[in-house]
């Protein structure tokens, strides 16, 4: 029985800092937890008088410390920012992700620009450069501080519980089936921010590259149709990146998260139908002279082989999105059960 509540106590303290920590930005975090697992220690042998410590005790300690919310917006002391200490350091992690990617995309892109436009005088391209890296890291800057304001205003923070908190309530540390690693939407933002600069600043550079004399390059798109298409691709990358931001902040799969993930991909995957089947986006060019180099002879039309082509684009990605929502609410019902679902 002694062993038991050892056992319990033991686990509750892991919960109780691992949600302190999960709301606190990494510099410090290591720090912080030794000095609270001390810090809680220290109280709870005053608590027991000397004797041996319960969980009652325990309990006492965790409830007269508060919240690990509160407790750690005492720690970030960001209380002074229009984003709150809960997501701020999410926020301070996605922003640099979005610029680094969106720098990282404008450079390439320009790059790209130069090497496939040959009379393209230096001057002109520096001040292109120049001008679309400024826009680019202030639209994104705007977009990020306005989604994340947005979550704070909306209450993504999980429920303050300050004076009826209670220790018991206290949610157990994921394990590793529904934990998500930090690192899978990090690279899944930069991954959407890099596309997505690509694709609205510079799409005529996503193609097949020919070197003659000179670099030639065939855009995949259709040019003069893509900009119709872009705020439904702004809709789609949006989409993924919030999904990814829920993943930073909640850290594991939830039936709620699940739910959430499966809304998202059917209007993203909504949102492609409607990119690909009402819209010509495809250069007429780029699958002529694929056909004629790799000596591709068809017994389609033109238009029948783009609708075949559109129909395989989107099977795939039916395919995917219902093993990656299959699993995910597996995970969730399997392994969720002893968590806060819903």
């Amino acid at each position: 029985m002694v062993e038991k509540e050892m056992y319990d106590m033991e686990d509750m303290i892991n919960r109780y800092i691992y949600q302190v920590m999960k709301h606190l930005s990494s510099n410090n975090k290591k720090d912080i937890e030794a000095e609270l697992r001390t810090l809680i220690s220290d109280m709870l042998e005053d608590s027991a008088h000397g004797g041996q410590a319960s969980l009652e005790n325990l309990k006492a300690v965790l409830k007269e410390l508060g919240s690990p919310y509160d407790l750690s917006e005492k720690y970030s002391e960001n209380s002074h920012y229009l984003i709150g200490p809960k997501i701020y350091p999410t926020y301070i992690m996605v922003m640099k992700i979005v610029l680094y990617a969106t720098l990282v995309g404008i450079v390439i892109a320009a790059a790209l620009r130069t090497i496939t436009v040959s009379d393209t005088v230096l001057y002109v391209s520096t001040g292109y450069w120049v001008t679309d890296i400024f826009n680019s890291l202030l639209i994104s800057f705007a977009w990020v501080t306005i989604l994340f304001v947005i979550l704070e205003r909306k209450g993504v923070r999980f429920k303050r519980q300050s004076d009826e908190w209670d220790p018991s309530t206290l949610p157990q540390t994921p394990t590793r089936e529904i934990e998500i690693p930090i690192y899978k939407p990090i690279i899944n933002i930069a991954f959407n921010v890099f596309v997505a600069v690509i694709f609205i600043l510079s799409p005529q550079i996503i193609g097949a590259y020919y070197l003659y004399d000179s670099t030639k390059v065939i855009p995949i798109f259709n040019l003069e149709v893509l900009p119709r298409v872009i705020p439904l691709f702004i809709v789609i990358i949006g989409l993924s990146i919030t999904k990814s931001i829920w993943e930073i902040i909640d850290r594991k799969i939830t039936l709620r998260y699940a739910v959430f993930t499966a809304v998202s991909d059917v209007i993203q995957l909504l949102l492609l139908i409607i990119i690909l089947m009402r819209f010509p986006i495809w250069n007429p060019d780029f699958i002529t002279t694929q056909n004629t180099i790799f000596h591709i002879s068809s017994n389609l039309s033109y238009n029948e082989q783009l609708s075949r082509m559109n129909i395989i684009i989107i099977s795939l990605f039916v395919l995917i999105f219902l093993i990656e929502l299959s699993v995910k609410f597996y995970k969730a019902i399997r392994y969720g059960n002893k968590f806060e679902i819903l």
